[in-house]
């Protein structure tokens, strides 16, 4: 059985260095694969929210920098 990890491709953290970072430390620690989302359509409303995470913080903006997988 293999073991991944999901990487950032959107926010603040979500830069070309940290990426590159975040890649290196799941190879360093053993992980098999990292894996992103796709985001094909970004909606500008919903109300799509989960226990810990307010209904407000889910939404994207059109102009927020999406990294391509």
């Amino acid at each position: 059985m293999g073991i991944g990890c999901v990487y950032p491709n959107r926010g603040a953290m979500a830069t070309p260095a940290n990426l590159v970072r975040f890649a290196q430390t799941a190879e360093a620690l053993g992980f098999d694969t990292i894996w992103t989302s796709d985001h094909i359509v970004v909606p500008t409303e919903g109300n799509r929210s989960t226990p810990t995470i307010p209904p407000a913080r889910c939404r994207l903006s059109p102009q927020s920098r999406i990294w391509s997988p």
